[in-house]
This record gives C-alpha cells, structure tokens and sequence, in this order.
C-alpha cells in the first residue's frame, strides 16, 4: 500500500526558534513539533541565523536548492566545534540536533530538505539518487521517496500468493511529489530520475 503527497498535502508551519517557517511533509502518526518519532520536512533559509534546538534528535539536512550553507555545530557537552559545507545539490549533513547549529549562507538563500528522528526508536538510512537505480528494500520499513527535479519512474515488484507469482507496479512520480509506503509484500524497487532523496526507516 502507498500513497504520494502533492504539495497541496504539505502542512507550513513555524520553525521551533520562531526565525522562519518549514513545509512539513510527513510525520509519524500522532506527531507534533514539540514532540515525534520522525519528520520530514524542507525550508528555506534567507538569512544567516541559529538552527532550532532538537535536543535527543538526529538531523540529517540535504541541500536542494541555492549556492550553498556552511554550518557550524558546537557540541554542547565538550565545546568542540565542526563544520559541515554544503555547497553542491544533494550535500548533505548529519548532526545532533542538540548542537547549537549556525547557518551562514554562501550565496543568497538556498532550500533544505531535512530528516529528523528520534534515534531511540527509528533508525533512518537515506539514499541520495542522480541516475537510475535498484536497490535493496529493507523488510518492514517505511520508505519515502522524494523527486526534486523533474519526474521520476518507480517500479515495484511484489509476490502475489501462495504461487509465488511476481507482479510489478509502475508509476510515476512528479517533480515535488513525496512518495510513501510500507514495504511489506514488496521483493525489490526500482527507480529512474534524477535529484532523488530515498529514505527508509525501521523502528
């Protein structure tokens, strides 16, 4: 069973700290922002600022549009500081959401695409897309699929019955649409597009 999203089914909402605002585009059943297992959501950043305290989360933070964010993570136990760069489509950035995060933007604002999660309870892989490509479907997994340029093909293949039979599904997928299904029943996937973010969580 799956459903796919438009951009009709996205809920805006404020950021945390109250300095902007953020699409959401999926939340674990009964979620809120002040408390989920899981949340999938994108946001522009016009201006350079502090990132949102998400203290016992993991945020993993993918750029999808504009000339690119440096991030600066001060851990808040040590001090120690990192820096993550992200100035292609598709960088992406893993970070603990207790860090007190500062965005500087390169050149001019720029859109994310963001994954948090509770990592008590969800483990969350992500695969990043830019030509066709199969992969392995984690058995008992939510899985989202999410086109950030142009359309994409997703084939699925299943077993129907006690005969083992095979049938496959195929569909496409628009430009800002959010694929989601479960993948019970399904023996493999496979996707063609470009700019493609595929997640899959267990917990």
């Amino acid at each position: 069973m799956y459903l796919i999203k438009q951009s009709k089914d996205f809920i805006t909402t404020p950021w945390k700290n109250g300095l902007g605002e953020t699409t959401e585009l999926a939340i674990n059943n009964g979620g809120t922002l002040k408390r989920f297992d899981w949340r999938l959501s994108m946001a522009k950043v016009t201006k350079n600022g502090v990132f949102s305290n998400f203290e016992g989360y993991q945020r993993q933070l993918i750029l999808i549009n504009g000339n690119g964010i440096e991030l600066t993570h001060k851990n808040v136990l040590s001090s120690v500081e990192s820096i993550d760069r992200l100035v292609n489509k598709l960088d992406i950035a893993e970070f603990d959401g207790a860090n007190e995060t500062y965005g500087k933007l390169v050149n001019g604002e720029i859109t994310d695409f963001n994954i948090i999660t509770n990592t008590k309870v969800i483990d969350s892989k992500v695969q990043l897309i830019t030509q066709q490509a199969a992969f392995t479907i984690i058995a008992n997994c939510l899985l989202f699929i999410y086109s950030i340029e142009g359309e994409a093909r997703v084939t699925m293949a299943s077993v129907k019955g006690s005969g083992k039979s095979v049938s496959t599904e195929i569909l496409t997928l628009a430009q800002g649409e959010l694929f989601q299904c479960t993948t019970d029943g399904y023996e493999s996937l496979e996707v063609v597009g470009h700019h493609l973010i595929v997640i899959q969580m267990t917990g």
